[in-house]
């Protein structure tokens, strides 16, 4: 199989460049934004050592249909917090009312967003993730709160290569996208605060949330995500839709990127 990933993403970036808006005068935000008009919203967090770029798939593929937006997540561990700038920089742009995708912390977070601010939300996207932090398969997220700001991040970054690292061409091709695009433009500062995001904020309450408004997508192989906690979640949201890929690791939004956005549009027209 030809990489095509980090071709496909460069061009991509060169495509939208990042727009940034102060909230509260002062916190600055980062997101791309497709800025088309009069056509349902949706607003995606990216993973842990993601960034807006991810969702180059999902923006190629749907924009046509959506008014896409993907934000960076800022510098905190209060969800809290990051809910209400995130609502604060909706309003900013006259949005009142938006599908939200979350992926792995992200969507951890949309569901605290679902939680702070129900009537915002249309259709909540949970993608690869856990209702408490505590369920997530990965080491490097939870070493000690105290030592995790300091760890050199060259240290952080060979935990997370190691962690991600398979055989076969599958996976070799998402390594090297997330190396080149990613990894190695992520740093120890960003790491570490969204690591002990899940260490201060725990579990998800109860959603006052349609549950038939909730979509839950998750991968059979994900190396982070065991299948006990991808139960408790689908037991959270027991009515909710869930689709499960046989194979696309903690990524099916860039492996399996046509059959994810097919999920996306099929259940957003259902409104």
């Amino acid at each position: 199989m030809t990489n095509n990933f980090i071709q496909e993403s460069s061009n991509f970036l060169k495509e939208y460049p990042l727009k940034k808006v102060f909230i509260n005068s002062h916190k600055e935000w980062s997101y791309i934004d497709t800025e088309t008009k009069d056509k349902p919203v949706l607003l995606m967090l990216h993973g842990t050592r993601g960034n807006p770029y991810v969702f180059w798939n999902q923006f190629n593929q749907l924009k046509s249909t959506f008014r896409l937006i993907s934000v960076k997540l800022p510098l905190s561990h209060n969800a809290k917090l990051i809910c209400d700038e995130l609502s604060q920089l909706m309003e900013q742009l006259s949005i009142n009312k938006f599908n939200l995708l979350g992926t792995s912390i992200g969507g951890y977070l949309a569901q605290w967003f679902a939680y702070y601010y129900p009537e915002k939300t249309n259709k909540l996207f949970i993608c690869n993730s856990i209702i408490n932090g505590e369920h997530i398969n990965n080491p490097s997220l939870f070493l000690s709160r105290y030592i995790l700001p300091i760890i050199p991040y060259s240290f952080l970054k060979k935990k997370f290569l190691k962690e991600m690292r398979k055989s076969d061409e599958f996976y070799q091709n998402l390594n090297a996208y997330l190396y080149q695009n990613i990894i190695t433009g992520l740093s120890s500062k960003e790491l570490a605060e969204r690591a002990l995001t899940f260490h201060y904020n725990k579990e998800v309450p109860i959603l006052k949330l349609n549950e038939s408004d909730i979509v839950i997508i998750d991968c059979k192989d994900d190396p982070y995500i065991p299948e006990n906690a991808q139960n408790k979640l689908l037991n959270r949201y027991s009515k909710a839709f869930h689709y499960q890929f046989k194979r696309g690791h903690h990524f099916p939004y860039i492996l399996e990127s046509q059959k994810f956005n097919d999920i996306i549009l099929k259940k957003i027209a259902e409104n």
